[in-house]
């Protein structure tokens, strides 16, 4: 029987492999702990989290477009997402997660390396010099900016002036899986063996054995060292997940970095125990992807994406709900360049009125320094 791992055995069998997840811990002077998790590759939001209520989506993804008679786990009544995502679907019925969909960062010309750049920095359209958690980090009490980077390099989004102090985690995410996206990203433009590719990923069977097992073990290990650290004195941590360039077979590839999502934030509620009453997990990428389907039956990069926010303290505030400062629509028309979901708001602009719930840090500082230049118009209450 073919099975992913004999599909790309022999690829791999050089070792290239990804690169292993980010870890970032840094202290402050509250008793909030924030968790962002990067999902780096630009996560299809239309996909994680799908708008079954707009018609046009069904005619867009045809019968990639799922209902919730057929797989999806409603949120609304307008959204729902995939089954891969049923223990973050579960908190958002408790008051415990929500979406910020239709969202980006000011960037649109959707390369992944400039796009992350500037999801981390925070900029106006061009990378600033420094990290926007750093930034904030100066603006707390003198003492508490400290920070500690498990990783090969410092974390983009905490580079700075606040210190910050590395190490490397002893465990690894990276799975086949992974490294095939990797190998789909490199023969984007091969339609030999592109086409090639995605029959052979969409007739292997779904692993549920070792790899994916090491996967769990991976990601919960990566968890109960931040939830150490956070139920300790550290107060912010930021990973990444990576995997999320699905150009190839999406409905196939797109699995994988779903449950690795919804093992890490359901690993960090475990872990955290009572602290997760104060946690809030943010999770974002750096941008969306196309509203149709390549020819690949994969998804190509886009610019309008969704954030997810969980978490025991935002339970009475955003939790259990869709957030939307207006749902574009995706009829003819409603679409960016007629490929991609229309951005109706700026990310920036709910990151920092979360981070102003949680670090009780002035709206001035938050759009002087942290976020220079955004305009956080309205208040959004998170917690």
């Amino acid at each position: 029987m073919i099975t992913r791992r004999t599909v790309l055995g022999g690829l791999f069998g050089c070792g290239i492999t990804v690169a292993s997840p980010k870890l970032t811990l840094a202290q402050a002077a509250t008793d909030n702990r924030l968790v962002v998790i990067i999902l780096r590759g630009a996560m299809d939001s239309l996909e994680a989290i799908q708008p079954y209520g707009d018609p046009a989506f069904h005619a867009l993804r045809g019968d990639r477009a799922r209902t919730p008679d057929n797989g999806l786990i409603d949120l609304d009544g307008h959204f729902g997402v995939r089954e891969e995502l049923a223990d973050l679907a579960a908190l958002y019925r408790k008051g415990e997660m929500a979406i910020v969909h239709s969202v980006s960062t000011p960037y649109r010309s959707r390369s992944h390396f400039e796009g992350q750049d500037i999801l981390e920095t925070g900029g106006e359209g061009r990378p600033e010099n420094d990290g926007w958690l750093n930034r904030l980090l100066t603006k707390l009490p003198e003492g508490q900016a400290t920070a500690l980077d498990v990783s090969d390099l410092p974390s983009l989004i905490l580079s700075g002036e606040a210190p910050v102090r590395s190490w490397r985690p002893n465990t690894r995410v990276s799975t086949v899986q992974e490294n095939a996206r990797w190998l789909q990203a490199l023969y984007h433009d091969d339609a030999t063996f592109s086409g090639a590719f995605a029959e052979a990923m969409a007739a292997a069977d779904d692993e549920g054995g070792s790899e994916e097992a090491d996967r769990v073990r991976g990601l919960q290990a990566l968890a109960d060292l931040a939830g150490r650290a956070l139920a300790d004195s550290s107060r912010i941590a930021v990973f990444s997940l990576p995997a999320w360039d699905t150009h190839i077979g999406q409905d196939v590839t797109i699995r994988a970095p779903l449950k690795s999502l919804n093992v890490a934030v359901t690993a960090l509620r475990d872990r955290l125990g009572p602290d997760w009453a104060r946690t809030t997990v943010v999770a974002v990428s750096e941008f969306g992807r196309t509203v149709r389907l390549n020819g690949n039956l994969g998804t190509d990069h886009g610019t309008g994406g969704a954030m997810i926010v969980a978490g025991g303290a935002i339970a009475g505030g955003a939790g259990g709900k869709v957030l939307t400062t207006r749902w574009p629509g995706l009829a003819e028309g409603n679409l960016l360049d007629d490929r991609d979901l229309m951005p109706t708001d700026d990310v920036r602009r709910y990151l920092g009125w979360l981070i102003r719930d949680m670090f009780e840090v002035s709206p001035q500082v938050v759009a002087e320094t942290v976020f220079p230049g955004v305009e956080l118009g309205s208040p959004v209450r998170f917690l």
